[in-house]
């Protein structure tokens, strides 16, 4: 039987005149608290223990990779993602993979000197891997400068430059770094023309992917440039996951992703 919103409904889900969520009360934390003198929002509660259940994140979760904490303990089985197109083998994890992956991330990106008040550029485009750099960069106490990799080399340089990434760039793959070696050749800037003047040049890159690049041409093309070049998968392969024991505590008012980065995205 095909199933029909009522005009109440879609108000609700819409933004028409029945609820207006602007005008609803909100808890310290910002969640939507019952407003007696309005229809019941369909969202707000659910016939199904686990949505109910996890309806509390709202309450304590601080940090966007906290979430995942979350949902390992209160649906670990349950598929969280999947990706067979940007990546270099398909990815299928459920959420008690993806948090075990964002631990041994912010292990790996811990140990390249990552912690809060650390800004990491992320040149790349929106995947699972990267996805598992952004929040192992948030869980480490870090914040991200993000920019898709198609965007204008000179762009994606000025990214750097004003982020005041810690003089690590994740890229999108090894494309990115040869067109980025190839331009600053030519202009030359010298290691891929990305430097800041708090840090100085890039000296770490992290590739999301791979592509069908051998370890051996990965590690001639940071000699050539002047850089360590490393690859996500590798990093989370060779990393025991952290105990959140040994990463900071992540307050909401912590910064996540950088201003700037946000400034592009609404140009």
């Amino acid at each position: 039987k095909e199933e029909t919103l009522t005009d109440a409904d879609e108000d609700v889900l819409f933004g028409g005149s029945v609820v207006s969520p602007r005008n609803r009360k909100v808890s310290k934390t910002g969640a939507i608290l019952p407003d007696n003198g309005s229809p019941p929002n369909p969202l707000d509660h659910s016939t199904d223990p686990l949505v109910n259940k996890l309806r509390t994140m709202r309450e304590t979760v601080t940090s966007c990779p906290s979430i995942w904490k979350e949902l390992a303990a209160n649906c670990p089985e349950k598929r969280a993602l999947f990706d067979e197109h940007l990546c270099d083998e398909k990815i299928d994890l459920t959420f008690q993979e993806m948090e075990n992956k964002v631990r041994r991330s912010a292990a790996a990106f811990k140990s390249l000197g990552v912690k809060k008040g650390v800004n990491v550029a992320i040149l790349g485009e929106n995947s699972a891997m990267w996805l598992i750099a952004d929040h192992g960069i948030q869980l480490a106490g870090g914040a991200s400068a993000v920019r898709g990799a198609d965007a204008p080399l000179d762009e994606l340089r000025y990214i750097y430059e004003h982020s005041d990434s810690a003089g690590i760039a994740v890229l999108q793959d090894v494309k990115l770094l040869q067109k980025l070696a190839k331009d600053a050749k030519a202009k030359s800037l010298g290691a891929l023309g990305l430097r800041n003047d708090s840090f100085g040049t890039v000296k770490t890159v992290v590739l999301l992917h791979r592509g069908k690049t051998s370890d051996d041409e990965i590690d001639a093309l940071g000699e050539a440039n002047g850089v360590s070049v490393k690859v996500l998968s590798d990093l989370l392969d060779s990393t025991s996951p952290a105990s959140y024991k040994e990463l900071p505590i992540i307050e909401r008012s912590d910064l996540s992703t950088s201003k700037f980065s946000l400034l592009f995205h609404s140009l």
